[in-house]
């Protein structure tokens, strides 16, 4: 609602960070390995997927995925408008691109994935059963 709404400067903005929003900042270049942060066409296109940016464009960018399924097949990402709500008080739209650089990640965002090379820390004991298995199995 327009009538409503409320006009934050730029800066504050530009400040946002909240799980599951891609960095307002987004910094690639060729060669970076990225994640997808949204599913967006699978089995392709998941959240958590391994990508290498290939080429980057004003409004898309072109990934190699990097999974043994698909191994060097050439995607294209489009920008995507990202709505958060935080009840009826709060609405944010960005348009902006799903991905983050990655060059490490969770236990729960590695579950499925199978990988070259896998370095597995545990600063904490494992705290589920499974939790350790799922890390040593993502190694090809």
């Amino acid at each position: 609602d327009g009538a409503n709404a409320t006009h934050f400067l730029t800066e504050f903005l530009d400040s946002v960070e909240l799980s599951g929003l891609p960095p307002h900042k987004l910094e690639l270049k060729k060669g970076l390995p990225i994640i997808l942060m949204r599913n967006l066409n699978p089995p392709r296109l998941c959240n958590g997927t391994h990508k290498i940016v290939e080429e980057l464009h004003d409004n898309l960018i072109v990934v190699s995925i990097n999974t043994p399924v698909f191994k060097n097949e050439i995607i294209m990402i489009q920008r995507i408008t990202i709505n958060l709500s935080e009840g009826e008080d709060i609405s944010l739209h960005r348009s902006q691109f799903p991905v983050q650089s990655s060059f490490a990640m969770t236990n729960h965002k590695a579950q499925g994935q199978t990988m070259e090379n896998v370095l597995i820390y545990l600063e904490q004991p494992v705290f589920q059963h499974g939790q350790l298995y799922v890390a040593l199995r993502c190694r090809k």
